[in-house]
């Protein structure tokens, strides 16, 4: 069994061992984005992260067979599949370089008629200067898309090294520009973290990727891997009797965190007794999984390396202020690292306690491992006690030990040592093994955490509808009963999850529907001030940790697009709404438009020219796709605003002189000062003209309809 390589399992292996509705849901949906129409490119690139262990290698292997074994995916891509570790691509010449020589390879397999041109192309490569190979390089991917009529699908591992350490920011900002701007190549990538190229706004590859994060195996995914795995190996006696050995299977799961590498290593114990041979079984496996903590660790900062080795070398499971007086650290700043690790996939909330939340290993398998490496003579039979406490129950422990006692000879051999001592140490520690115990308690949560969820809601629901009950009979003006139902609706969003995301998602919502019933600008730019601002200021890094954690589909894509625009990441907003074709779907894309034109309104209220103009474009592209009037909506926006004095008209004018230049009829700058300085000596000519004198009668009356309409919701009484 390749337990580390995927490279060398088949196609059918692959797929049997695929489980998790996660992962089939990011293959097929790169599946689904392959197929093309006619004179249609590429879409979004991705990125697919997860800790290592967790399947990427695996994911993207079955990926590349799919493509290459479908007839008509092959007609529209060249997939090239990167080794794991890109060892001789240090930076961005080479990793092309290597790209292109797979290339050659594939093509002529296929015995292409270009693959000599394309081997003259690369033998010419090392007659270049370095520092235009780059360039050379692009121009020759471009000419093998001309030449086949086939894009190119690169599917790279551990783009954490190359994007975030090997490859420079000029390099990455070529890529980048490359990438966006020709359609030969689509990238297909892994990370084991979501690092700093990812979500740092000052990189070039800030929230450019669809990224997609792998979650730990449930309980119910690890039982179908093992089964899958064994009864494709013909072990179907194995599998049996392991699948009904279910309490043994829930330790496995507890005792791997859900890492899938780490459930095909451990199956091998599932099948055994206490006994010899699995202390030998266990021994081997800790030494063969060597490599792959070792790998982990020098991927992992070195402030996450302390709370995870501090959390190995000590007790099973702490609370932040052990875990700082073991290190002689900030409580606050334990605290930031756990939550980077928990993040990350390191830790988990093992228990609560009071307050405090104690935080074990997610792979409790690195304790024991750790401890087998760092425990000297005397302590070497501990990590052994602690593992036997977690693979067996108290009975079988005290069963075995009986039988050892009564047996002639007493505890003769190492593993008869083991069994006592374990059972000693079960008796004269009890508190110690109940951290274990709640360390290894897992399955089982989710189903109750689905039942709470469900009592949550049912409470939740039976509250909202008391509350909009209070609300229709209470005596309230239209404007105190719009800001009622708005403060409901967040209420009630923010109870299911009390977090900074929810409080942004649920107030993209609720300011641009409450503008569009009120017409009022002045509330909707305080809140935008109070709620979104705020929120996306002092909570960025949380925001982003947690929006790349979450699983991405088109049922939720609605959400997304308003968290994408309010926090201005255009790029990705957009490729959202590309995505969201259903008529139905327009509601979503017009309160869009309507939170892009508040946006634009506060940068120019707070005198922020750049901000306003970067969202005035992300506006030019997104309301394509509006039922709407998008610069309409914009403009009775502004005007308001202006009438109401919360907008200067020096910021305005920078503003219409950008889209004069760049987006010529967007905003209509005569009309603007038609309405604002009707007296000038150039409005005056303007409104000369029948035409343009009409359209600003009609514009005066609907503001002054809407001021007058604002006066009323603030004193009229809304019925019951």
């Amino acid at each position: 069994m390749y337990a580390y390589n995927p490279r060398k399992k088949t196609p059918e292996q692959l797929e049997c061992s695929l489980v998790g509705a996660d992962r089939h849901d990011i293959l097929n949906g790169i599946m689904t984005e392959l197929v093309l129409k006619k004179g249609e490119s590429p879409k979004q690139h991705w990125m697919i992260v997860g800790a290592r262990g967790m399947g990427k290698s695996h994911l993207l292997t079955l990926l590349h067979h799919k493509v290459c074994s479908d007839s008509g995916l092959r007609a529209l891509w060249m997939p090239v599949l990167f080794p794991e570790e890109i060892r001789m691509a240090g930076d961005l010449a080479k990793f092309l370089e290597r790209a292109v020589a797979e290339i050659l390879h594939d093509l002529e397999q296929d015995k292409s008629k270009i693959a000599s041109d394309l081997k003259e192309k690369i033998a010419k490569i090392r007659s270049i200067r370095q520092d235009e190979r780059v360039d050379y390089l692009f121009s020759v991917i471009t000419w093998i898309r001309s030449e086949t009529g086939r894009h190119i699908l690169l599917i790279a591992e551990n783009l954490q090294q190359l994007l975030g350490k090997k490859i420079s920011l000029i390099d990455q900002k070529k890529l980048r520009a490359y990438l966006q701007t020709e359609d030969a190549l689509l990238l297909i990538g892994s990370a084991t973290t979501i690092f700093d190229a990812l979500h740092d706004h000052s990189h070039p590859f800030y929230h450019f990727f669809h990224i997609r994060r792998l979650n730990e195996l449930s309980f119910e995914d690890v039982k179908a891997l093992v089964a899958n795995l064994l009864s494709g190996y013909g072990r179907e006696e194995q599998a049996r009797i392991m699948l009904e050995n279910e309490a043994r299977l829930k330790v496995l799961h507890s005792f791997t965190g859900g890492n899938p590498r780490m459930a095909v290593f451990l199956s091998d114990i599932l099948k055994t007794d206490v006994n010899e041979e699995m202390i030998d079984i266990m021994d081997r496996i800790l030494d063969e999984l060597t490599p792959y903590f070792e790998a982990i660790i020098n991927d992992t900062p070195e402030y996450l390396q302390d709370i995870i080795n501090t959390l190995a070398a000590y007790e099973p499971a702490q609370s932040p202020k052990e875990i700082a007086e073991h290190l002689e650290m900030e409580q606050g700043t334990v605290r930031n690292y756990l939550k980077q690790a928990k993040d990350n996939g390191y830790v988990r909330v093992a228990f609560s306690k009071g307050k405090s939340n104690f935080y074990c290993l997610n792979e409790y398998l690195y304790r024991t491992w750790f401890q087998m490496r760092d425990s000297g003579h005397r302590e070497e039979m501990r990590w052994l006690m602690e593992l036997m406490l977690l693979l067996y129950s108290r009975e079988q422990i005290m069963k075995e030990n009986r039988r050892i006692e009564a047996a002639e000879g007493g505890c003769a051999n190492h593993y008869q040592q083991l069994v006592k001592q374990t059972y000693e140490f079960m008796l004269s520690n009890p508190a110690f093994c109940a951290v274990i115990d709640l360390c290894a308690q897992q399955v089982g949560k989710k189903k109750i955490a689905k039942k709470a969820d469900a009592n949550l809601q049912k409470q939740i629901e039976a509250e909202m509808t008391k509350r909009f009950e209070l609300l229709n009979k209470s005596k309230l003006t239209r404007k105190e009963y719009e800001t009622g139902f708005t403060n409901i609706l967040v209420d009630m969003i923010k109870k299911v999850v009390d977090e900074p995301m929810a409080s942004l998602f649920s107030y993209s919502l609720a300011i641009p529907k409450s503008y569009q019933s009120t017409l009022d600008i002045v509330t909707a730019l305080k809140d935008y001030d109070k709620y979104i601002f705020t929120i996306k200021t002092k909570c960025r890094n949380e925001l982003v940790n947690e929006f790349a954690s979450m699983s991405h589909n088109s049922k939720s894509y609605k959400s997304i697009l308003l968290f994408n625009v309010a926090m201005e990441n255009f790029d990705a907003a957009q490729t959202v709404t590309a995505s969201l074709t259903d008529e139905a779907e327009n509601d979503i894309i017009d309160m869009a438009v309507i939170l892009l034109s508040i946006q634009i309104v506060y940068y120019c209220h707070i005198n922020r020219i750049e901000q306003a103009i970067s969202s005035f474009e992300a506006l030019q592209k997104i309301g394509q796709t509006s039922h709407n009037n998008w610069n309409s909506v914009l403009f009775f926006a502004l005007l308001l605003a202006r009438k109401a004095g919360v907008i200067a008209d020096e910021t305005v004018d920078k503003l219409f002189v950008y889209a004069a230049e760049k987006h010529p009829g967007a905003l209509p700058l005569s009309l603007w000062h038609c309405i604002q300085e009707p007296e000038s000596e150039s409005a005056q000519k303007l409104l000369a003209e029948p035409t343009i004198a009409q359209t600003v009668a009609k514009v005066n009356e609907l503001i002054a309809t809407t001021m007058e309409q604002q006066l009323v919701a603030s004193t009229q009484e809304v019925q019951p």
